[in-house]
C-alpha cells in the first residue's frame, strides 16, 4: 500500500491534471461542440497525463541528489520508492503515453506526442539549467497540450491560436520567475534572463511577450474563428496584462514579480475561459 500511495505521489497527480485539461480545452477550441469526439479526447487527456507524470518522475530521478538535502521528504529520498523503481515507472507511462497516442491512429497526435516526450525528457535532465531555453521549452510544452487537443479534433489550424497565445503567455510569466527567483538562481548558477540581463532588462522582454499576446489573440478573432464572447473576455485580460506590464517596468523587484506571477495565473485562466466561451456556437 505504501508503494501505491508513493507512486501516485511522485507523478504530482494534480500537475498532470492541469495537463491534460489543456487537452480538454484545445478540443473544445476546435470544433468538439459541433463535431464531438468524445472517445480520441479520452485519449487524449490520458496521454497527457501519462507524459506529464513520466516528466515529474524524471525530474525526481535526475535531482534526488539535491532533493537529499533540501525536500528530504519527497518519494526519492526518503526511500519510499527506489530509484530502480522509479525507473521503472518512468517507463511504463511513457509507454502507456505513447501506446495511446498510437491508439488514437491520428499520425499528428503520435508526433506531438513523441516532441512532447522527448522535450520533457530534455528538459528535466539538462535544458531546465539553461534560464531562457528552460523557459522557452516550458512554455512549448504548454502549448502542446492545446495544440494536441486541436489535433484530435482534426483542427491543427484552429488550435494553433490557443496554442500560441498560451506560449507567448507562458514566456511572460515564466521571465517574470526568473527576476522573483533571482537570488536562489544566481546562487545556483542558472541563466535565466533577470541573471544574465539583470531584472530591468528581463522586465522589459517579459513584457514584450505580453504585449504580444494580446496582438496575436485578436487574430483569430478578426479571422471569424471565434464568437465576440472571445472578445469581451479578451478585453478584460488586456486590462489586467497591461497593469501587469506597467507594473513590472515600474518596479522590477523579486518582490513585485512574486506578486505579479500570481495575477498573470488569473490572466491565463482567463485566456483559456476566452477561447472557451468564443468557440460554443450560438
Amino acid at each position: 500500500m505504501s508503494k501505491i500511495k508513493a507512486s501516485a505521489e511522485i507523478i504530482r497527480p494534480a500537475n498532470a491534471l492541469m495537463g491534460g485539461i489543456g487537452v480538454i480545452v484545445g478540443a473544445l477550441a476546435s470544433g468538439f461542440f459541433t463535431n464531438p469526439l468524445v472517445f480520441p479526447l479520452i485519449l487524449g487527456f490520458a496521454i497527457v497525463f501519462c507524459i506529464s507524470s513520466a516528466g515529474m518522475i524524471i525530474n525526481d530521478v535526475v535531482d534526488i541528489e539535491i532533493d537529499r538535502i533540501n525536500c528530504p521528504e519527497r518519494v526519492l529520498p526518503s526511500g519510499r520508492l527506489s530509484l530502480h523503481e522509479a525507473k521503472i515507472l518512468f517507463g511504463v507511462y511513457v509507454g502507456a503515453g505513447v501506446i495511446l497516442a498510437v491508439l488514437t491512429l491520428n499520425l499528428a497526435v503520435v508526433l506531438i506526442t513523441i516532441g512532447g516526450t522527448a522535450l520533457t525528457v530534455a528538459y528535466s535532465t539538462t535544458l531546465k539549467r539553461y534560464g531562457f531555453v528552460g523557459n522557452l521549452v516550458v512554455a512549448l510544452l504548454t502549448s502542446m497540450a492545446l495544440l494536441l487537443g486541436g489535433a484530435i479534433q482534426g483542427q491543427l489550424g484552429i488550435a494553433a491560436w490557443p496554442a500560441l497565445v498560451a506560449f507567448l503567455i507562458n514566456m511572460g510569466r515564466e521571465i517574470t520567475k526568473g527576476i522573483d527567483d533571482l537570488l536562489g538562481d544566481m546562487d545556483s548558477n542558472v541563466k535565466t534572463l533577470a541573471v544574465v540581463l539583470g531584472p530591468k532588462k528581463a522586465a522589459w522582454v517579459a513584457v514584450a511577450f505580453m504585449i504580444a499576446t494580446i496582438a496575436v489573440a485578436v487574430v483569430p478573432y478578426v479571422l471569424l474563428l471565434f464568437s465576440v464572447l472571445f472578445f469581451v473576455v479578451l478585453i478584460l485580460i488586456a486590462f489586467i496584462i497591461g497593469y501587469v506590464c506597467i507594473s513590472l517596468l515600474r518596479s522590477a523587484t523579486p518582490e513585485n514579480a512574486h506578486r505579479l506571477k500570481t495575477i498573470q495565473k488569473i490572466a491565463m485562466f482567463l485566456g483559456l475561459l476566452a477561447f472557451l466561451l468564443g468557440a460554443i456556437p450560438f
